[in-house]
């Protein structure tokens, strides 16, 4: 059994990966894919606040 994973045009990943791609998410008009979770806290990748 195969299977296909279609990757997009850019991936932004690491630190404040999130701030440093705001500008692309203003250009792209697209939906985005957002990665999150316990091990992306874990390994310091995401500060959860409350």
């Amino acid at each position: 059994m195969s299977h296909e994973f279609v990757m997009p045009g850019k991936v932004i990943t690491g630190k404040d990966a999130l701030q440093d791609a705001e500008n692309e998410f203003q250009t792209a008009r697209k939906k985005a894919l957002i990665v999150s979770g316990k091990v992306m806290e874990r390994v310091g990748n995401v500060k959860v606040s409350s």
